[in-house]
């Protein structure tokens, strides 16, 4: 009886051991997951900066720039983009931001 209550105790003991080191991995896995996590977030601010300053660099956003410091009291005396600058404005958003508004779509309910 008396090795029964000892071996019964060893194994509490081992169960004991083996259920902290299972909590310690669990709580490096979780700092794990948080530290990738925010390398994620950080990556994609990161690519977002970059592609806002790769469309500064377009020539169709500094004619936006031009265009919106125009210093014209009449309406008609103003200029605007014509049709083909619009339709090239179109291309070189969808070209920057294609796959950031995918994932704008992805996550809004439809």
């Amino acid at each position: 009886m008396e090795t029964t209550i000892e071996e019964s105790h060893r194994i509490v003991v081992l169960l004991q051991r083996e259920h902290s080191t299972l909590i310690q991995e669990k709580e490096k896995n979780n700092q794990e997951i948080q530290e990738r996590e925010n390398q994620i977030k950080k990556l994609k601010e990161e690519k977002l900066a970059l592609r806002n300053w790769l469309f500064k660099q377009s020539d169709i956003y500094k004619k936006i720039i031009k265009l919106s410091k125009q210093n014209v009291s009449s309406k008609k005396e103003r200029s605007v983009l014509t049709d083909a600058e619009l339709k090239k404005l179109k291309e070189t958003v969808l070209d920057i931001y294609i796959d950031y508004i995918a994932g704008i779509k992805a996550n809004i309910p439809n």
